[in-house]
């Protein structure tokens, strides 16, 4: 009967010894991660800095805007059409004057609760010169 205690005992025992060789493992394995881990944490650290940075400093000077806006786009499409020849010109303006139909006529046929973004519901538009001369 003292064999069987004796082997449940060592059982036991061994089971700690596994759990406790288990426990030192994962520790040392954590540690050596974590150093591995310190160079890229800091590499992360200092790129969100950097980046946060460089966003401070671009609203601080008004950039932000002007980088959101669509006016470069704008500028480089009339430097295109400067460009351009008479008859692509011509082209252009054929198809500027349908978008020009068809966005009023979707304008005149929009319900007050459609949801779309038409001058009806987001109000006027710039008035140009033209505008300004006709009221």
């Amino acid at each position: 009967m003292d064999q069987i205690g004796d082997g449940l005992k060592k059982m036991v025992q061994a089971g700690f010894g596994a759990v406790a060789t288990g426990v030192e493992k994962t520790q040392g394995a954590i540690t050596r991660f974590a150093k591995k881990g310190e160079p890229i944490y800091e590499q992360a650290k200092s790129a969100v800095t950097e980046t946060t940075d460089k966003i401070k400093k671009a609203v601080q000077e008004g950039k932000v805007g002007e980088m959101l806006s669509c006016r470069p786009r704008v500028e480089s499409i009339i430097r295109d059409l400067q460009e351009m020849t008479g008859e692509e010109l011509d082209q252009i303006r054929a198809a500027l004057d349908d978008l020009s139909a068809s966005r009023q006529e979707r304008e005149e046929g929009c319900r007050e609760d459609c949801g779309c973004s038409c001058r009806k519901h987001t109000g006027p538009a710039e008035s140009t010169d033209e505008e300004n001369d006709e009221a």
